[in-house]
């Protein structure tokens, strides 16, 4: 409910005290195909994590409806602190194992970013310029250790130990992708590592691998511990020792840890996006995750639903934005009358 005593101004209209709206209602249906058609007749202002396949139907059938594209991301998270994964060459190998920009052109269409990521995203380093380590900054000798080479991979793995593989499990939250866990699967067991795909509900996930940590190989959820889009700060602490940010992947590096530390003892704003930087390619040449494609997901609007640009996405992942975003929200009520709604 609108709050009289709200303490916001719009910095677009600085004459506008805030909040626009008297109300927000936000609807948890479960069923996607209800939700669009909700969408489809104007009972939605707006939605999103929409995948390409449905935005593109969408497009086809409902034209007006506004689309934002969203980069996401996947990642494979091995426990660095176990056999094999604690051998950078076990790590570099299951990386070179995977075919990025093939499983971009068959399961996303093409509707997928194939370049590898550090734990900053790509977007962010594309909309906050200056910050992280984008792959087109990276190395050539970096980028090979991120290209689809099985030979390479199986060499690796002999060196490493393992000349016919090994076998291992992944637990896999039952929301993600699993069509592309599955596709990952059969890239593994091409140079010899057979991985058992065990699957659990959102909220059972969270708790095995992250709270109690008894997973004792790898983890997968959509989203992963790579392609982040947090302040600076807080993504430092990812690979953190010791950080509840790290629950699941057990790094311990000293260097790493450094990177925080210098950040928080920086005196100006250049010296932290150098640290980030650094802090972005060291994570990339550990190999601590084992960063896969970043699908596009789309959030949809209204014409009438105006103050948006895609802020879903902090709202739910930073419950403190809430009141800052949703606050500037409004309802062009003219125009959603003259559209029959």
């Amino acid at each position: 409910m609108r709050n009289p005593d709200y303490w916001g101004y719009d910095a677009r209209y600085p004459q506008n005290k805030l909040p626009y709206v008297d109300k927000l209602k936000v609807l948890i249906i479960t069923n996607e195909d209800e939700a669009l058609e909700a969408m489809r007749t104007g009972k939605l202002d707006a939605m999103d994590s929409i995948s390409w396949k449905k935005a593109q139907e969408m497009k086809r059938t409902n034209p007006e409806i506004l689309q934002i594209p969203m980069p996401t991301g996947a990642t494979i998270d091995p426990r660095n602190d176990v056999k094999p994964f604690n051998d950078i060459r076990v790590r570099k190998a299951l990386q070179m194992a995977v075919d990025l920009p093939a499983i971009s052109k068959t399961l996303y269409g093409g509707a997928a970013d194939p370049s590898p990521s550090s734990f900053s995203s790509s977007a962010m380093s594309t909309w906050g310029k200056g910050w992280g380590f984008p792959y087109d900054e990276w190395t050539q000798d970096l980028k090979d250790e991120y290209a689809y080479n099985p030979d390479l991979a199986k060499k690796l793995l002999a060196e490493a130990g393992y000349p016919n593989g090994f076998k291992t499990n992944i637990v896999a939250d039952i929301a993600g992708d699993r069509e592309l866990l599955k596709l990952v699967k059969s890239y593994f067991a091409a140079v010899g590592i057979d991985m058992e795909i065990r699957t659990l509900e959102s909220a059972a996930w969270v708790a095995f691998t992250q709270v109690e940590k008894k997973h004792d190989q790898m983890a997968y959820h959509s989203g992963g511990s790579l392609h982040r889009s947090h302040e600076p700060l807080r993504q430092l602490t990812m690979f953190q020792t010791g950080s509840s940010s790290n629950p699941h992947m057990a790094v311990s590096d000293p260097v790493y840890d450094s990177f925080y530390a210098r950040a928080i003892a920086a005196t100006g704003l250049e010296e932290v996006k150098t640290i980030f930087r650094e802090a972005n390619e060291y994570v990339a040449r550990q190999h601590f995750a084992i960063p896969l494609v970043q699908p596009m997901q789309y959030s949809l609007y209204q014409p009438w639903f105006k103050g948006y640009h895609g802020q879903f996405g902090a709202i739910c992942w930073s419950p403190p934005s809430f009141s800052f975003y949703t606050s500037r929200f409004w309802i062009d009520g003219k125009l959603k009358k003259s559209m029959g709604h």
